[in-house]
């Protein structure tokens, strides 16, 4: 009740005069509790019963820094479908939206306007003129 509250309040509206707020109970198919682990991690049991650690194949220190740095340097040339195809080789569950795809798709043949990445088609079409005027 404090959190749906709180979102109606932070959206510019008062709890239970702009929006009521209405108990409905589970849905069907509703889940009541979600494990966020990939498919290869496992969970160990602590001294909670409730909680849990994750077990699963790790990723060399090493191997995480040079791609936190390729990321880094993808990212400040905002190369979007590199990134998301370095995310997908870092985390291969990784599934980006298909809007997300054709997005970084047509980004990839439109220049990009501090020149960091240049279009194919623009130096295709600049080579052809270049070799037509000579």
């Amino acid at each position: 009740m404090d959190l749906a509250s709180a979102l109606i309040r932070l959206s510019g509206k008062v709890p239970d005069v702009d929006i009521k707020i209405e108990f409905t109970g589970v849905t069907q198919g509703e889940e009541l509790y979600e494990e966020l682990n990939l498919d290869d991690e496992t969970t160990v049991p602590t001294d909670h019963r409730k909680i849990k650690i994750f077990s699963g194949k790790e990723m060399p220190a090493a191997a995480l820094l040079t791609h936190a740095a390729r990321l880094e340097s993808l990212c400040a040339v905002q190369d979007h479908a590199q990134v998301m195809r370095l995310i997908k080789e870092m985390v291969p569950e990784y599934s980006p939206s298909s809007q997300a795809w054709s997005s970084a798709a047509e980004e990839e043949t439109i220049p990009n306007l501090a020149g960091a990445r240049k279009c194919p088609q623009a130096e295709h079409s600049a080579s052809r003129a270049a070799a037509a005027g000579s």
